[in-house]
């Protein structure tokens, strides 16, 4: 009879990856002329269409984020290790606006459409902010 050996314990990827990982959580607001969107489908069987949200989240390398329903707040849960709220509003200024900008104290602000901004700030908690 076969038996069965589990090499991989989540218990050990739960303490070790994720717990090496340094989770940050990252709470972005965009004004409302850049606001993000979500994927759209019409139908099963028709192609996704990626919204912005999508293509935010995978500029950050996001485990996870959520987008409250006008699409202006974006939190999401990625690692931390080198980042501050400067590079991120420098990634996702473009990806969300269109358009290259200059970043200061978290705030990327378009070239030309100046009153799209986008604000970036660290969070301590995932809770109440979508």
């Amino acid at each position: 009879m076969a038996t069965l050996s589990k090499y991989h314990s989540d218990l050990a990827v739960r303490g070790g990856f994720y717990g090496h990982m340094q989770l940050k959580v990252v709470k972005m607001v965009f004004a409302a002329g850049c606001a993000v969107t979500n994927d759209v489908q019409a139908n099963p069987e028709d192609p996704i269409t990626e919204g912005t949200a999508r293509k935010v989240a995978q500029e950050l390398g996001a485990m996870m984020w959520e987008v409250n329903g006008s699409g202006t707040t974006m939190v999401a849960i990625m690692d931390g290790h080198p980042i501050d709220a400067d590079i991120i509003a420098t990634r996702v200024g473009p990806v969300a606006v269109g358009e290259t900008g200059e970043v200061s104290a978290g705030v990327f602000t378009p070239d030309v459409t100046a009153a799209d901004t986008v604000t970036v700030t660290i969070e301590n908690t995932f809770l109440g902010h979508v």
